[in-house]
Protein backbone atom coordinates (compact mmCIF):
# COMPACT_ATOMS: atom_id res chain seq x y z
CA UNK A 1 0.00 0.00 0.00
CA UNK A 2 0.65 3.92 -0.17
CA UNK A 3 3.96 4.48 2.70
CA UNK A 4 3.52 7.45 5.27
CA UNK A 5 7.13 9.29 5.99
CA UNK A 6 7.26 11.44 8.75
CA UNK A 7 9.68 14.40 8.07
CA UNK A 8 10.49 17.24 10.50
CA UNK A 9 8.78 20.02 8.81
CA UNK A 10 6.23 17.99 6.81
CA UNK A 11 4.31 14.64 6.52
CA UNK A 12 5.23 13.58 3.18
CA UNK A 13 2.01 11.16 1.88
CA UNK A 14 1.37 9.93 -2.04
CA UNK A 15 -1.74 12.64 -1.33
CA UNK A 16 -1.26 16.09 -3.04
CA UNK A 17 -2.12 17.88 0.40
CA UNK A 18 0.43 18.72 2.55
CA UNK A 19 0.35 20.09 6.13
CA UNK A 20 1.32 23.82 6.13
CA UNK A 21 4.49 24.53 8.05
CA UNK A 22 3.73 26.34 11.10
CA UNK A 23 5.50 30.11 11.08
CA UNK A 24 6.06 32.89 13.30
CA UNK A 25 7.54 36.02 12.42
CA UNK A 26 10.54 37.84 12.88
CA UNK A 27 11.31 41.11 12.04
CA UNK A 28 8.37 41.31 9.53
CA UNK A 29 9.19 38.13 7.90
CA UNK A 30 7.62 34.87 7.99
CA UNK A 31 10.16 32.22 9.46
CA UNK A 32 9.25 28.70 10.26
CA UNK A 33 8.50 27.75 14.21
CA UNK A 34 11.30 26.68 15.96
CA UNK A 35 10.58 23.99 17.92
CA UNK A 36 9.02 23.88 21.57
CA UNK A 37 10.65 20.56 23.09
CA UNK A 38 14.02 19.55 23.51
CA UNK A 39 15.03 17.74 20.24
CA UNK A 40 16.34 14.39 23.02
CA UNK A 41 19.93 13.97 21.12
CA UNK A 42 18.90 14.68 18.28
CA UNK A 43 20.84 17.21 15.61
CA UNK A 44 19.16 20.42 15.30
CA UNK A 45 20.26 23.92 13.82
CA UNK A 46 20.70 27.33 15.69
CA UNK A 47 20.38 30.71 13.69
CA UNK A 48 23.85 32.54 14.03
CA UNK A 49 23.55 35.80 11.94
CA UNK A 50 27.25 35.97 12.32
CA UNK A 51 27.95 32.81 10.59
CA UNK A 52 28.97 32.98 7.01
CA UNK A 53 26.54 30.17 6.35
CA UNK A 54 23.79 32.01 9.11
CA UNK A 55 22.95 28.51 11.10
CA UNK A 56 25.74 26.13 13.27
CA UNK A 57 24.42 22.40 13.83
CA UNK A 58 24.54 20.89 17.32
CA UNK A 59 23.44 17.77 18.97
CA UNK A 60 21.03 18.18 21.91
CA UNK A 61 22.46 17.80 25.40
CA UNK A 62 21.55 19.21 28.57
CA UNK A 63 23.71 22.35 29.25
CA UNK A 64 22.70 25.47 29.61
CA UNK A 65 23.50 27.11 26.37
CA UNK A 66 21.25 24.07 24.95
CA UNK A 67 18.64 24.82 27.28
CA UNK A 68 18.73 28.68 26.68
CA UNK A 69 18.60 28.07 22.91
CA UNK A 70 15.25 26.49 23.34
CA UNK A 71 13.52 28.40 26.03
CA UNK A 72 14.63 31.41 23.39
CA UNK A 73 12.90 30.11 20.25
CA UNK A 74 16.29 29.70 18.51
CA UNK A 75 16.02 25.73 17.98
CA UNK A 76 15.10 24.54 14.36
CA UNK A 77 15.13 20.98 12.72
CA UNK A 78 16.47 21.93 9.59
CA UNK A 79 19.28 24.01 8.61
CA UNK A 80 17.18 25.92 6.19
CA UNK A 81 14.55 26.80 8.61
CA UNK A 82 17.61 28.23 11.13
CA UNK A 83 18.66 30.11 7.90
CA UNK A 84 15.49 31.64 7.19
CA UNK A 85 14.87 32.76 11.15
CA UNK A 86 19.21 34.07 11.18
CA UNK A 87 18.17 36.11 8.08
CA UNK A 88 15.14 37.37 9.30
CA UNK A 89 16.70 38.44 12.43
CA UNK A 90 19.35 40.65 10.00
CA UNK A 91 16.38 42.29 8.17
CA UNK A 92 17.11 40.11 5.13
CA UNK A 93 14.17 38.42 3.31
CA UNK A 94 14.53 34.75 4.12
CA UNK A 95 12.51 34.54 0.76
CA UNK A 96 14.58 36.93 -1.67
CA UNK A 97 18.42 36.23 -0.61
CA UNK A 98 21.10 38.91 -0.07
Amino acid sequence: GDKIRLCPDKIDTPSPYRRAVETIMVNGFKVPKPETKAPDGMKYWVPNPLAPEYAGPLIWTDRNFVRRSLSRNLVHLTKAAAVAHAKAMLGIDPEGGE
